[in-house]
């Protein structure tokens, strides 16, 4: 096994690196040759402002980047790409860290970790105002629940991308032998805890309706079964119920479609958006995609079906339309 380079041969490397802004920073072992790095970082790289890591698997190695942001000057860090499983981050910290650089941070994303909670997102949602590249995905259970997702105002209006997973209950693990709310009857009658669930979804997809320099947007569900444990589905076999549909006044049936309309320069929707769910057959259809059409013209891609897939005929449509002149051709494949 390759053994890490010692302080000494880090700095040494380090020495002439001083004037950069964009670094990947190194593997480090140990918890006091962290803070010897950090330190020396801190001191020497004043113009840094972009860092990039990947993590070494090491819980001791992976605060390395946390210790060097939370060193340096307040309102400095612009951008920070942090990939593996990684350090886990917590409130205390990631409150100070993206608190001390919340005019400044442009760009946050991390890969495969467990570095950033619910929490933390949430402060990062509601503290960085400069953010412009917001991507978290890591392991399974994960997540930005979606009650701490609107528990605070999104402060940001120059979000150009956004990628996360939104936790939340699978409610017919609550109530298995009950029917969805879309196959019951009409007029619909909710359940308590269907009713409070989509109060909390409407202002979750109306704090996404309101990024309206977005062009990129990639949301996935991640389920939880009733007493608490994480579900695991795969995001593209669930979906986030009401959000691609309109209301249905006859049969009573929630849809939040309409609060998307300021998303004009959306170019990709990507995560939990199939079209082709037992659910989501059930309440997409012309309504939907004439409203996509008018409101979505940028759109390039969207992942409403699976590679080779038969496209029901609203979705045929909405293709079609594409090939007008001076129309951008639409995917609706996840695999573009």
């Amino acid at each position: 096994m390759e053994s890490a380079p010692s302080a000494q041969d880090i700095f040494a490397v380090l020495w002439h690196c001083q004037a950069v802004e964009n670094l990947k920073l190194p593997k480090v072992g140990n918890q006091d040759r962290v803070d010897l790095v950090a330190a020396f970082m801190v001191d020497h790289f004043s113009k840094l402002r972009r860092i990039q890591f990947v993590s070494a698997g090491s819980e001791s190695g992976d605060v390395l980047p946390f210790k060097v942001i939370e060193s340096m000057r307040g309102q400095w860090l612009e951008e920070l790409n942090y990939c593996g499983p990684g350090y886990a981050l917590g409130l205390p910290l990631a409150t100070t860290l993206f608190q001390r650089h919340s005019d400044t941070l442009r760009q946050l994303t991390f890969e495969g970790c467990r570095s950033v909670d619910s929490d933390s997102i949430r402060i990062i949602l509601s503290e960085c105002k400069a953010l412009e590249e917001f991507c978290v995905h890591g392991s399974e259970g994960n997540c930005l629940r979606l009650a701490d997702a609107v528990s605070a105002d999104w402060v940001s209006t120059k979000v150009l991308r956004l990628s996360l997973t939104i936790g939340f209950t699978d409610l017919q693990t609550l109530y298995p032998d009950q029917k969805p709310y879309y196959k019951r009857d009409s007029p619909l009658k909710l359940f308590a805890e269907e009713t409070q669930q989509f109060e909390l979804l409407a202002r979750f997809y109306e704090q996404v309706g309101k990024l309206k320099q977005l062009e990129f947007l990639d949301l996935r569900v991640q389920h939880f079964h009733a007493h608490g444990h994480p579900l695991n589905k795969p995001y593209a076999t669930v979906s986030f119920p009401g959000f691609l549909n309109m209301p249905d006044k006859r049969t009573g049936r929630p849809g939040y479609l309409q609060l998307l309309a300021g998303l004009t320069k959306l170019k990709e929707l990507r995560g939990s958006v199939s079209a082709d769910l037992d659910e989501t057959k059930r309440t997409m259809g012309w309504r939907e995609v004439v409203f996509m059409d008018e409101n979505f013209s940028d759109l390039r891609v969207a992942e409403f079906y699976p590679i080779s897939a038969v496209l029901r005929r609203p979705f045929r449509w909405l293709v079609a339309q594409r090939y007008h002149p001076g129309s951008a051709p639409l995917s609706l494949s996840g695999g573009s």
